[in-house]
């Protein structure tokens, strides 16, 4: 996949959480995949900066 966790275990960018979270939303409900009841949503986390 060649996506790795910087600082903090978060990811680089916008598009790697996308990318994620569709693969662990791919298999829902089956055996290796995840629960009918769990989401997995991709987040940006930013830091404020006022003017």
């Amino acid at each position: 996949m060649g996506i790795r966790p910087i600082e903090h275990g978060l990811l680089a960018s916008l598009d790697e959480a996308r990318y994620v979270a569709e693969l662990t939303n791919n298999k829902r409900g089956e055996h290796d995949g995840t629960p009918f009841d769990v989401d997995w949503f991709p987040a940006l986390i930013t830091r404020h900066n006022p003017a």
